[in-house]
């Protein structure tokens, strides 16, 4: 390649055989056709929108690429918190049938709604709530 033009290759020709030379010599014509050399500066520019495209949708599909990872890893954790979440409500649950019982067996041994609200430390309306249940 000739540094001051792309289009252009510095060429030997000294050694080729006579249909080579026939070659070269069609071509360095064509090469100074002003026709072949337009035509080559219009292939050199869509050449250059195409790969200005071909970059921007690169570029496109890996921000594409960096958000489905990016939605993928925040499903991940709403997953995680619906898990925290499940766990959090079975234990409140396990929690309030633990204190139904006890609430219960207190109230079976002939405490008062008020004595058992006392001891267990909560209102009077949640061991009458606990009782009806």
């Amino acid at each position: 390649r000739m540094a001051t033009d792309v289009h252009f290759l510095q060429i030997n020709d000294e050694d080729m055989d006579k249909e080579g030379r026939l070659l070269v010599n069609r071509l360095v014509m064509a090469a100074a056709s002003p026709d072949v050399r337009r035509e080559m500066q219009v292939e050199d520019e869509i050449l250059s929108e195409i790969e200005a495209r071909d970059t921007a949708i690169m570029m496109k599909d890996k921000e594409i690429e960096l958000k489905t990872q990016e939605i993928e890893q925040k499903s991940q954790e709403i997953e995680q918190k619906s898990q925290e979440i499940e766990q959090k409500s079975q234990e409140i649950e396990q929690q309030k049938s633990i204190l139904r019982t006890t609430v219960r067996n207190l109230s079976q041994r002939g405490m008062s709604v008020k004595d058992i609200a006392s001891v267990l430390a909560v209102s009077e309306e949640m061991v009458s709530a606990l009782l009806s249940e």
